[in-house]
């Protein structure tokens, strides 16, 4: 939270060489490279994930980008729906890479006993891919996706920089950070790693990307939407425009993806802190919570978070009003249309068109994790979704625990002749004898059997068990009312 923080790992000294190399030369001499962005937003034929990913997040950011009064001196181009190929974007980067591409799609995923793991979980799933029904149980192979190793020696993106949006585009965690989807913590990969694909595209031979920003496990439509399905694209809109017009260090441009991790951390901390304390919460609510909070934190830099956009001045067009590709210089700003519906896949009934609003969901269904294994879509969608209800329907019972935990504090003290008999740590006292009980419910009332002896109150036994009781409020009250049962034994 605190710094900006950027992550490079190669195979060979000889890419950490060629990355070093382009960094330098571009802060120094600048880079030939246009003001031009381009947007790629991948939509599959019955896919609602990238339905709304196109919807609700790539064309809303290229409509009030093209028509933000500072951007001027850019061109943004959209490459929307069935027109996203693998050709068409492996054309884009070798023969006219913008200084931009954002795109938005599927992240292949695979199992970690797959081979194909680590060289290509994350790659972009492009538009060549028939769909989750037409390919419902199929392996997907490799002409559907675009990965490292489709990425030749030769090419050069010196200058640029990439945003993918899509499952672990970035990199893959060792452990699972949505536990719940398996039902148990798991090893999700033999260990961490950056992905392939910005290791490629930063290592170039010729020149390489500077920095890559992506993401790390799952990626959610929360990072656009809220749970009400309300658009969120602030925080992409404003991250886009400090590298834009500000020209600022990238790290400093993502700052905006690190407050938004703040505020959602700070929101779930109240929710549990108010469940803790006996205020009713909502299972189903408190576990979109959660997702949000876990996908907002897992945006990462691929690259020198101090790297910047910094085009040549003297190559970059000069117009008098933001625009698309399309429009001739000096037009008026258009406002993005919908995909062609002729070149895309048709959509069929029951998915959005391209007018409808994102939908609102309490939870995130199966197609709206953007990460798509290689050869189990369908059990895994319906896996999802199952074990994501069945999350919300679990936690209900700890929080209840938990309040019940905090409503009252039992302090017991036994004693006994020889100790080493008893077997206290797994709450086992025969053998043992109770002499003093103290019982103290949450709203301060308290009974208190005072031990008694031949002479009466047993002053010395009373004073262990007061100890224990004050040892004990204070435990409750540094552990915020959880439960600490405290017994002596003498």
């Amino acid at each position: 939270m605190q710094y900006a923080v950027g992550r490079i790992h190669f195979d060979t000294l000889e890419e950490y060489a060629a990355y070093a190399r382009s960094v330098v030369q571009a802060e120094r001499d600048g880079v030939a490279l246009p003001r031009r962005m381009v947007f790629a937003g991948v939509q599959y034929p019955d896919d609602m994930a990238t339905s709304r990913s196109l919807h609700g997040l790539v064309q809303p950011l290229v409509a009030e980008l093209a028509n933000h009064p500072l951007c001027g001196d850019w061109l943004f181009e959209l490459i929307a729906g069935a027109e996203a190929t693998k050709d068409r974007l492996l054309h884009l980067l070798y023969a006219e890479p913008p200084t931009l591409l954002f795109t938005a799609s599927y992240g292949v995923e695979f199992e970690a006993v797959d081979p194909r793991q680590l060289p290509h979980q994350g790659a972009i799933l492009c538009a060549d891919w028939p769909g989750p029904q037409a390919w419902r149980n199929r392996a997907i192979p490799l002409q559907f996706y675009l990965a490292g190793d489709d990425i030749a020696s030769d090419a050069s993106l010196h200058g640029a920089f990439v945003f993918q949006f899509a499952c672990f585009g970035a990199g893959c965690p060792r452990d699972d950070d949505f536990p719940h989807l398996r039902g148990v913590r798991s090893a999700m990969a033999p260990h961490a790693f950056v992905a392939s694909l910005p290791r490629r595209l930063l290592g170039l031979p010729r020149g390489g990307a500077l920095a890559f920003i992506g993401h790390v496990e799952r990626a959610w439509p929360f990072s656009f939407s809220d749970a009400r399905g309300g658009k969120q694209i602030e925080t992409f809109s404003s991250a886009l425009r400090r590298l834009l017009v500000a020209e600022t260090p990238i790290g400093y441009a993502l700052e905006f993806f690190n407050d938004r991790y703040a505020e959602l951390a700070t929101v779930l901390t109240e929710e549990v802190e108010n469940a803790r304390w006996g205020q009713a919460s909502n299972p189903v609510e408190l576990a979109t919570r959660w997702t949000e909070h876990n996908d907002a934190r897992s945006y990462i830099i691929v690259g020198d978070p101090a790297a910047r956009l910094c085009p040549r001045a003297e190559t970059a067009p000069v117009v008098e009003a933001p625009r698309l590709a399309s429009t001739p210089v000096g037009a008026e700003p258009p406002v993005i249309p919908p995909p062609d519906v002729r070149a895309a896949a048709p959509v069929p009934a029951g998915s959005l068109p391209p007018e409808t609003p994102v939908i609102p969901m309490a939870l995130p269904d199966a197609a709206a994790s953007f990460g798509l294994f290689g050869n189990k879509l369908a059990e895994a969608m319906q896996k999802l979704i199952e074990s994501l209800q069945q999350f919300g329907e679990r936690l209900a019972a700890p929080l209840q625990q938990v309040i019940t935990d905090a409503a009252h504090l039992e302090v017991e003290t036994y004693v006994a002749e020889a100790p080493k008999t008893i077997n206290y740590r797994q709450g086992d006292f025969r053998g043992a004898t109770l002499r003093a009980v103290t019982h103290m419910s949450l709203d301060g009332d308290t009974q208190v059997p005072v031990p008694l002896g031949d002479e009466g109150v047993d002053e010395h036994l009373w004073s262990i068990h007061v100890s224990m009781v004050q040892q004990a409020q204070a435990n409750r009250a540094e552990m915020g009312g959880r439960l600490r049962r405290q017994r002596q034994v003498c």
